[in-house]
């Protein structure tokens, strides 16, 4: 249920009608996802996603592949 809290809290303020349409987040909860399913070890899938997440939103990547 925890898990489930901290997704919803971290797509509400998503803007899903400017690039890059909430790909970071898709991608990341997706990667927390298949983490967690895999090892069973939740900080672990945690931690990667919030790595991940960071990586997206300050490198820009995936603004730019919009453009």
């Amino acid at each position: 249920m925890v898990m489930l809290l901290l997704v919803l809290y971290c797509i509400r303020d998503v803007s899903w009608t400017v690039a890059p349409f909430g790909l970071p987040e898709l991608i990341c909860i997706s990667i927390v996802a298949v983490l967690h399913l895999w090892k069973r070890n939740a900080l672990l899938s945690i931690f990667t996603g919030t790595l991940a997440y960071m990586y997206f939103v300050r490198s820009d990547v995936l603004v730019t592949l919009f453009q």
